[in-house]
């Protein structure tokens, strides 16, 4: 298909870029600052800083206890979809299995 004119597409290195510039105590990095630096919305920053999207790319970034986290979230989306009620529409999303290491969990591929 087609690609949307506004839709900007980053590649893995910026997407590591924006990982490490995170703010913290060496960076006082925001994300208005960094989505304009990278033509990206903020929620794009933030979904980055999260580790909702660009996984594969920043993974090797990570802290243990990011990577806790990370497990910890993929485990509360899963028990979340399987108690779900049977009137409520399933999303594909919550049906997902939890990811594997290569893999992101929103299932993109954008690297």
């Amino acid at each position: 298909g087609k690609r949307k004119p506004w839709r900007i597409l980053l590649t893995g290195e910026q997407a590591r870029e924006i990982y490490q510039r995170r703010p913290g105590q060496d960076n006082p990095g925001t994300s208005l600052a960094l989505a304009g630096e990278f033509g990206v919305s903020v929620k794009t920053i933030r979904d980055i800083w999260n580790r909702e999207t660009w996984i594969r790319a920043t993974r090797p970034l990570w802290t243990e206890e990011e990577h806790s986290l990370y497990t910890a979230a993929c485990h509360a989306k899963v028990d979340l979809a399987a108690n779900r009620a049977p009137s409520e529409p399933a999303r594909a999303a919550g049906k997902r299995e939890l990811p594997s290491d290569d893999s992101d969990v929103d299932g993109s591929s954008l690297q």
